[in-house]
């Protein structure tokens, strides 16, 4: 189990953050964004374990979320299907990411519920998957998926050709979820 600091870049990307800015995480990038990580426990080659230094979401970060993950390899990706609130749907690049488990189940005080997983065949449903935090004068979005992925991204030597033609109809759907972030970052405090 590592229980490695991550060093004093997320100083710098704090500060810069209660100053105005924004950080947006994505994946690997919102692991490092909460209080906590929770990745492939019970894995004795993946497991981590530890406190984040950024902690702009008042949780842990738990991952994967969905199984067959590596880091040798894609085995793990797929498209994947998250919804809103409101009930929009869509399918977005996921590998490895994790779902945002509040410290206090009760009080959703400094964040908000912006996407969440949709149930799929692997009955993942109703977990966190975006989250967006007003931190100082700055804001942040931390998101367990790669909605910035495209097919265009993806070759079909690495990835899963099943994976590169279901992303090749998803660009609409992303940009949702792309825009929907934006937009939380870009509202003033």
């Amino acid at each position: 189990v590592s229980t490695q600091s991550t060093g004093s870049s997320g100083i710098n990307a704090e500060y810069g953050v209660e100053s105005g800015g924004w950080y947006l995480g994505f994946c690997a990038g919102s692991y490092y964004g909460a209080s906590h990580i929770e990745f492939a426990k019970g894995d004795p080659t993946m497991e981590i374990e530890a406190e984040r230094e950024l902690k702009f979401f008042p949780g842990t970060a738990v991952g994967p979320v969905f199984p067959g993950y590596s880091y040798l390899d894609n085995s793990g990706e797929r498209v994947v299907t998250m919804e809103r609130e409101d009930g929009t749907t869509a399918r977005v690049y996921y590998n490895g990411g994790c779902e945002f488990r509040p410290d206090n189940l009760n009080d959703t005080t400094g964040y908000k519920e912006l996407w969440r997983y949709s149930k799929d065949g692997d009955n993942v449903m109703a977990k966190v998957a975006a989250v967006g935090m007003e931190v100082g004068k700055g804001r942040v979005v931390l998101c367990g998926t790669h909605p910035e992925v495209s097919a265009a991204q993806l070759d079909n030597i690495q990835h899963k050709k099943e994976v590169i033609e279901e992303m090749k109809s998803v660009d609409k759907e992303r940009f949702a979820v792309l825009d929907s972030i934006f937009k939380f970052l870009k509202t003033d405090t």
